[in-house]
């Protein structure tokens, strides 16, 4: 038998009927805007330079992305899973951790110098997980606490102290 979490998704109720009368419920629906979707930065936004590379989508949350790996990766799935690995999980926090001490696109990029990562959960493939950071600096090096959550719980914390190098 499959793994629940693999089972397809049956399709969604039809939205029209002709010979239905339309409840006023169904009207309001249909006028309702969406949000616009925050645009994605360049891949150096995150310290990389492809965007099949990225496992992170911006939301319009300071501080806060949507955990969107491509599961045909090469290398951060080289293999079929039931859930996230904690390789994709690293390299979010890595990402965050760029994204949030650099904002803007830098030819300086970040290099990690410490990594203290604590795997709470399993992450699951087909439920939003959201990463968030804060940064605190000590002795110049600037320390990003990521957090990882997925319904409402912490599945993955992390503290990424990175150095940028100075070129001369």
């Amino acid at each position: 038998m499959p793994h629940p979490h693999h089972l397809p998704t049956p399709p969604p109720p039809p939205h029209h009927h002709p010979h239905k009368h339309h409840s006023r419920h169904h009207h309001q629906h249909q006028h309702r805007r969406h949000p616009t979707p925050t645009p994605q930065p360049p891949p150096t936004h995150y310290g990389r330079t492809l965007p099949h590379d990225i496992v992170l989508t911006p939301t319009p949350h300071p501080h806060t992305w949507q955990l969107t790996p491509n599961p045909h990766h090469p290398i951060l799935f080289d293999h079929t899973t039931d859930h996230i690995p904690g390789m994709v999980l690293l390299e979010a926090a890595h990402q965050a951790a760029t994204a949030h001490t650099h904002p803007t696109p830098t030819t300086h990029p970040t290099h990690p110098t410490t990594l203290h990562a604590t795997f709470h959960h399993y992450t699951e493939h087909h439920t939003p997980t959201y990463i968030t950071t804060n940064t605190t600096t000590n002795d110049q090096a600037p320390t990003t606490h990521i957090t990882a959550h997925q319904n409402n719980t912490t599945v993955f914390t992390a503290q990424l102290t990175t150095h940028t190098p100075t070129h001369t």
